[in-house]
């Protein structure tokens, strides 16, 4: 009797493991990323294990009003940053990107996330075209107003790798509108790091989007958030084509403390414009990836 009742208890704490594992698996999600690696060419899925409580993480949506509209309906009041601020923060961690797809090259906007990654739009540096991928893409932070390709490619920083959900290849939308970009030397360092936040700020609240227009100028776009869902937020900035990919802040401490908590899609309506709301899982996205090739 006493051999039979060891040998369950031994089979009881083997089982242990097991079913602890199986509960936990239970509570875990995937996102597949789309990885392209700029120096070979090449393209592969990475499937990344998320918490189901990452995933679900509360992001609290303190108010809307779908009534409010764009002024550039009835002007425009976006405010044009002067060139000598440009090397301050959080203009520093604002730059251009220049990407080459089939022999085209195209600007978009993009901010400093970690010490050599960036975040921006998908198609700031994706084809949604099948087979085809980009030739190269470089991203200059805080870059002249006017800067040309060639100039971006001379005084940039050249992207080594990016990544983006492979959800938005399928359903292209503002939701999943994130590609975060890893370049092939730090840049966060001198220029600093954008915090990311995923909280909802009141429709009562002023935000500003900051980014460049297509002169390839940097403006500050005031306006407030008019709609929100769990992954996009509607707002009232005026943008341009070449705002795509750039931080909607909230600010806090009297203008001390910038937290991008959307990344500028594009139009929404002719009364407003979408954004990817920057929720956790994002946030532990960027972190990892920028962690990875820290070491």
């Amino acid at each position: 009797m006493k051999k039979t009742i060891c040998l369950l208890l031994i089979l009881l704490l083997a089982l242990v493991p097991i079913l602890v594992s199986a509960a936990n698996n239970d509570d875990v999600e995937t996102i597949t990323l789309i990885e392209y690696n700029c120096v070979t060419k090449t393209e592969r899925e990475v499937v990344v294990e998320v918490d189901e409580d990452d995933l679900t993480a509360p992001m609290p949506v303190l108010g809307a009003n779908p009534n409010l509209t764009r002024q550039i309906i009835n002007g425009n009041n976006r405010i044009q940053v002067y060139l000598g601020a440009y090397n301050t923060f959080p203009y520093s961690a604002i730059g251009l990107i220049s990407c080459e797809i089939e022999n085209e090259k195209s600007y978009s906007t993009g901010f400093i996330v970690g010490e050599r990654t960036v975040l921006t739009s998908v198609e700031a540096v994706y084809s949604l075209e099948p087979n085809i991928n980009m030739e190269c893409a470089y991203f200059l932070p805080h870059a002249d107003a006017g800067s040309t390709h060639t100039y971006i490619e001379n005084n940039g920083v050249k992207v080594y790798k990016t990544y983006a959900p492979a959800d938005y290849f399928t359903n292209p939308c503002a939701a999943n509108d994130w590609a975060i970009l890893v370049l092939e030397e730090d840049v966060g360092t001198d220029n600093g790091i954008i915090r990311l936040d995923h909280v909802a700020p009141h429709y009562s609240v002023e935000v500003k989007l900051i980014g460049y227009d297509d002169t390839r100028a940097m403006y500050i776009s005031p306006g407030n958030p008019s709609l929100y869902t769990t992954n996009d937020v509607l707002y009232t900035c005026d943008t341009t084509a070449v705002n795509r990919g750039s931080p909607v802040f909230y600010i806090t401490g009297g203008g001390a403390f910038y937290y991008a908590f959307a990344i500028h899609h594009g139009d929404s309506t002719n009364y407003s414009n979408i954004g990817c709301r920057v929720t956790q899982s994002l946030i532990n996205r960027v972190y990892e990836i920028d962690d990875e090739y820290l070491h």
